[in-house]
């Protein structure tokens, strides 16, 4: 890829396709979820879980590839999965992503040892829901609400350059437009690269810090996993929101919650 010109190829976006529910988990595996700890089986299927659980409540999932323009061959290069709220029943990838993700703990638990050992990714997926979840109805409480929501924003990092972030970012806003969407939201942390949204023009409308989870020994079994707070880190969980047209920010209101 890197050999070429980039007026070798051209950027294309399109609905997702099942054969991309791979390469898109991988590209949320190499983002968020490397650990030296784990072997690359485990790694892959958090990247699947967090992929899946991100596309599971999508109304529409928007894929952008580079298309070689000698050969036609195509690489998929990001994605964002888009919802309109006012619609919760219509997910129309619900069984196609419920599957994948079945696969994925089902291939987990039958690794005792993961299990036992670095549990903790799993759990951390949880807790990041759950967080997810309070910033939403923090963000509900104080500001209007939100008719549509940007779930899953990624580009493939080794594909930088191209412009796919500009494109996709494009495309997702055109599809709110479309559906008559005018606010929506986002959730980050500062683990992303959260500036991007700063940029554009989004505001950070609730801020949350948040323990990273760690492994602590049982009190009574020392094969037995269990997960705390710790302070051995912190990460700040973020929701942003804004306009759909120019991504005008909607207030400068930020919400602290500790």
């Amino acid at each position: 890829m890197h050999n070429h010109s980039k007026q070798s190829y051209r950027v294309h976006i399109r609905a997702v396709q099942p054969s991309d529910i791979k390469p898109l988990a991988r590209m949320v595996q190499e983002a968020w979820h490397t650990d030296d700890n784990l072997d690359a089986f485990a790694q892959a299927q958090l990247g699947m879980l967090d992929a899946v659980g991100c596309m599971f409540r999508s109304t529409q999932i928007l894929v952008a590839t580079l298309i070689d323009n000698k050969t036609g061959q195509e690489q998929i290069a990001g994605c964002a999965a888009v919802v309109d709220r006012r619609h919760p029943e219509h997910k129309p990838y619900r069984t196609l992503f419920a599957h994948h993700a079945v696969r994925a703990l089902c291939a987990l638990a039958k690794q005792p040892a993961y299990v036992v050992r670095n549990g903790k990714q799993v759990a951390e997926l949880l807790q990041y829901q759950h967080n997810d979840h309070r910033m939403l109805r923090q963000a509900q409480r104080e500001h209007m609400g939100y008719q549509g929501e940007l779930a899953l924003f990624i580009v493939d990092q080794r594909l930088r350059g191209f412009g796919l972030g500009k494109r996709l970012w494009q495309a997702a806003m055109q599809w709110f437009d479309r559906r008559q969407i005018a606010r929506f939201f986002l959730f980050t942390d500062s683990t992303c690269d959260w500036q991007y949204y700063e940029y554009i023009g989004l505001t950070r409308r609730v801020t949350l810090p948040t323990r990273i989870l760690a492994q602590v020994e049982h009190e009574h079994n020392p094969d037995r996993a269990v997960f705390a707070q710790t302070d051995t880190g912190m990460m700040t969980m973020m929701l942003y929101d804004g306009l759909v047209h120019a991504n005008k920010p909607m207030s400068n209101t930020v919400s602290n919650m500790n």
